[in-house]
């Protein structure tokens, strides 16, 4: 049974535990598994955009042609939480994430053209979660903010397998980092629901975006 929990500070979102039916996380898991080794062929830092496997921060990226977790499409309009607006249709982008070990990812708001995100912890069995901040000043890089002050945080989500964080997009509020202190990689499978006529055409998953049901 899913287990829902409501955040309030620093910044409103939720997160839910047993997120995906048993079978569907067995799918899931394992395509995880497969991009894990896929991960330990190419390399974090390997470039291969024909694959569409992709060096994000020395990070392992793969972003999907399909929706292959349409789970997480409800959870935009079934949770009212406050977002930055938008205008048009949303569209989805979907990839995986497999950061190294000892990988960091400083404090940031997501880049204006996010409007939603879902994370669903994947692998390993013990990881960090995700770490929501509070007040950081703001060191405005274009349309991508990042935090001065990496060494802040007030909440980190509990890492556990098959468990989904979900948020919306605020600026210079909604601040979150992240990292992975183990010396196993860990795997995430990141959807984002997006306004496509913000999407920069110079990000590499520009041309990525799916189509909602």
């Amino acid at each position: 049974m899913m287990d829902i929990i409501h955040i309030k500070e620093p910044w409103e979102c939720y997160a839910f535990e047993n997120f995906l039916s048993p079978e569907r996380w067995e799918t899931i898991r394992e395509l995880g598994q497969k991009h894990l080794k896929n991960f330990y062929e190419v390399g974090a830092t390997t470039q291969n955009y024909e694959k569409k496997e992709l060096a994000v921060r020395n990070k392992y990226s793969f972003y999907e042609s399909e929706d292959i977790i349409p789970e997480t499409n409800e959870l935009f309009y079934k949770y009212d939480l406050p977002h930055r607006g938008y205008e048009g249709k949303l569209k989805k982008i979907i990839h995986w994430a497999i950061a190294p070990s000892k990988w960091t990812y400083p404090p940031h708001c997501d880049n204006r053209a996010r409007i939603s995100t879902t994370i669903l912890y994947v692998d390993p069995l013990k990881s960090d979660g995700t770490i929501l901040h509070k007040n950081l000043s703001k060191n405005d890089k274009g349309d991508h903010e990042e935090a001065s002050d990496p060494s802040e945080y007030t909440y980190e989500l509990e890492w556990k397998p098959n468990k989904a964080f979900f948020h919306n997009s605020l600026p210079n509020i909604t601040w979150h980092s992240i990292r992975n202190s183990y010396d196993v990689p860990r795997i995430t499978l990141n959807s984002f629901f997006v306004q496509e006529d913000l999407v920069l055409k110079n990000r590499i998953y520009s041309g990525r975006e799916i189509d909602i049901e």
